[in-house]
């Protein structure tokens, strides 16, 4: 039911959508030639000419649009966060437009017009928003269109899926109440108990489920059965063929949850995921190309660089300018991650893999310098080039401390489940070298779950603004 209500209003949003991107349009152009805000100084260019471009102008709304995932849940509802997300998605449909406007070379479209319908348009699809998710449960109540649901089972994932409905009355899905194993809300504390039997129904145990889908006139049931009561689902499920009501089941997972879940078919069986990241093929495609733009600038305005470190370090010291080190990347896959040489030769053959210290004699005269100003990482723009590594992720680690770190610290290993960076959320909050590591496998994790360009963006803009240099980079 919850699909089919998202996909109505996917539908329903589209097509107001389209409609208000051609209005918006066709406004631009009559603010811009017959307001006088502005006077017109070339003459005013037939209609014709704009409405050439309605089709295409949506198209590419609708395009972006569906790109960024605007018309699937969560994006369709009405949270600030959500409405960020269509903005980003409006500006980045504007720039393509505008540079289709540009390539047309039959006409050139006046640049006020532009601004206008950037404006009209934007403040148009939120305001469209805003109405239609205000506008929905009124008119439901109105027409009696809500379906009552009845809950099944009176755990935390019960009462958060009662919350999450009267959250969103849009979808038109009314709690009528719950059932329990004895028919109360005894599994809470006292204090609890009390609000929710203020705010909520108990209607009876599991064993009456039937009898009030049929009396009251169910038309959903909602299984989110605590795990100590699952041994009743399968022989609940059965019975519930005797009745035309729609049947879900959340199962009591929440504590497996770490980064995220998905649910999907494989040969027609129900699969669950756990600890997905969320990131699909259109976002990964869209962090790539940042990392592609992005090392190749760094690459070209670091390249004097380049070559003056590659001259301190050749004459310094014995041994190769540059130093590979394996690391683990995405997956727990192993690559080789370049920095500049840093240390004397050798400088583990006695130790094996140790951290660096703060006063570590295995440092070349000009090593101190390298890894206190993070220089010595400039050669990882080219990891970046060739996929191993992001921009933006997890710092990755070396196998050795990997093996160690996994058994010690929990959920460690969700940090692979997207490639690492050369600077990340918990390197711009101070969370380098030899730090606490679950603080910075809290904030690697915070990160994977929060991914967005804009989160990118904004890790890079912190990392150049607090600068390279490090207390604990040594």
């Amino acid at each position: 039911m919850l699909t089919q209500s998202h996909q109505k209003i996917g539908l329903v949003l589209r097509v107001l959508d389209g409609a208000g991107i051609i209005l918006a349009w066709l406004a631009a152009y009559y603010l811009r030639f017959y307001t006088g805000v502005v006077p017109v100084t070339k003459g005013v260019p037939p209609l014709s000419q704009y409405l050439s471009l309605a089709v295409p102008v949506v198209l590419i709304w609708l395009v972006v649009f569906t790109s960024f995932c605007i018309y699937r849940p969560p994006v369709l509802l009405r949270g600030v966060r959500e409405l960020l997300m269509i903005l980003r998605a409006h500006l980045f449909a504007i720039l393509i437009f505008v540079a289709l406007t540009y390539m047309i070379a039959e006409y050139k479209y006046s640049r006020l017009t532009l601004v206008y319908f950037s404006i009209i348009s934007g403040i148009y699809i939120v305001y469209l928003r805003k109405t239609l998710f205000y506008m929905l449960p009124i008119l439901r109540r109105r027409l009696g269109k809500f379906r009552d649901v009845l809950i099944v089972g009176t755990g935390s994932t019960a009462f958060r899926i009662a919350d999450s409905l009267a959250k969103y009355p849009e979808y038109g899905l009314r709690v009528l109440g719950f059932v329990s194993a004895d028919g109360k809300f005894s599994e809470v504390c006292p204090d609890e108990r009390r609000r929710l039997d203020e705010r909520y129904t108990m209607l009876g145990t599991y064993k009456e489920t039937l009898n009030i889908c049929a009396k009251r006139q169910i038309s959903h049931l909602y299984f989110a059965l605590p795990r100590k009561d699952s041994e009743n689902l399968i022989g609940m499920i059965r019975k519930t063929e005797k009745l035309a009501v729609e049947v879900t089941v959340i199962p009591d997972i929440a504590e497996f949850v770490t980064l995220g879940f998905g649910v999907d078919s494989f040969d027609g069986l129900p699969v669950i995921s756990f600890n997905s990241t969320g990131i699909n093929l259109e976002a990964s495609a869209l962090k790539r190309g940042l990392d592609i733009v992005g090392s190749m600038f760094a690459i070209t305005l670091f390249s004097p660089l380049f070559l003056l470190i590659s001259i301190l370090v050749k004459f310094t010291s014995k041994g190769p300018v540059f130093y590979a080190q394996e690391r683990l990347g995405l997956d727990g896959h192993r690559f080789k991650m370049w920095k500049f040489r840093s240390m004397c030769v050798g400088a583990e053959d006695k130790t094996g893999p140790v951290w660096a210290s703060e006063a570590d004699d295995r440092r070349t005269p000009i090593g101190a310098f390298l890894r206190s100003t993070s220089l010595d990482e400039i050669p990882q723009f080219w990891n970046v080039l060739c996929g191993n590594m992001s921009l933006v992720g997890p710092r990755p680690e070396r196998p050795e401390f990997v093996e160690k770190f996994k058994d010690d610290v929990p959920k460690y290993m969700l940090r692979h489940k997207v490639k690492a960076g050369i600077t990340g959320w918990a390197q711009v909050n101070g969370w380098r070298g030899d730090t606490n590591l679950e603080k910075r496998i809290e904030c690697d994790l915070y990160y994977i779950q929060n991914w967005s360009v804009t989160f990118d963006v904004k890790i890079l803009i912190l990392t150049v603004l607090r600068g390279f240099i490090n207390k604990n980079a040594y």
